[in-house]
């Protein structure tokens, strides 16, 4: 640890930022001629001031002290206009099964912020309409509580009461089941959300972006 001076930790931040080749010895990707991003360069340097608060607690010098964290450019949350909204959503019919299901799902995303693999885990035993409510699991195997609005409990209770399939299995409680009553997956719900973007003319349909179009507005 001597030879390891503040003035070296800069060199290898530089050296971090300036290399022209990424992915080097990686086990499972082959070499790439591209700089590392700056959202991995400043990953390492919280890792290396981590370790130095390790080094300071355990009684040595602490060569990252004075490292600062390197910015990252701030870039614009794209999100779908109200207008876009309304065009997805009049691309729906809520009085087919198929339809009925997708209004309930896209509401309940713009509503809560929902990634699709949550959403695709959603119980029906968790979820309380009354005070317009869901339980669901989230990264990390955490729960939380998330809202939703009035429309978005419509949309629900027309999808439960009408048009969701009975369960090919009583241990299946997802909220969302196929039309033969299995569980949906994250794959099956995405699919469904692709026809949806060609159907609606949107073009610029990823799911997240429902998830940025509830953070922001």
């Amino acid at each position: 640890m001597t030879s390891l001076t503040p003035l070296r930790v800069g060199e290898y931040v530089t050296a971090l930022q300036t290399r022209e080749r990424k992915w080097v010895a990686h086990p499972n990707r082959p070499a790439a001629e591209a700089r590392l991003s700056p959202f991995t360069v400043r990953k390492e340097v919280k890792i290396l001031r981590g370790f130095g608060t390790w080094l300071a607690k355990e009684g040595y010098d602490n060569p990252f002290a004075g490292l600062e964290i390197p910015k990252v450019p701030k870039y614009v949350v794209d999100v779908l206009t109200d207008q876009e909204i309304e065009t997805i959503l009049n691309k729906i019919n809520p009085n087919t099964t198929v339809g009925a299901r997708l209004a309930a799902m896209v509401l309940l995303m713009l509503d809560s912020g929902l990634r699709i693999g949550e959403v695709a885990m959603a119980r029906l035993g968790r979820l309380d309409i009354e005070r317009r409510q869901l339980k669901v699991m989230v990264k990390r195997q955490k729960e939380r509580i998330v809202p939703f609005g009035v429309r978005c409990a419509q949309a629900i209770l027309r999808y439960l009461h009408l048009h969701r399939a009975e369960p090919m299995r009583p241990e299946y409680d997802n909220l969302f089941l196929s039309l033969d009553g299995m569980p949906m997956t994250r794959n099956s719900l995405a699919g469904v959300l692709g026809r949806l973007k060609k159907a609606s003319g949107v073009r610029r349909l990823p799911v997240h972006l429902f998830r940025h179009t509830f953070a922001v507005k």
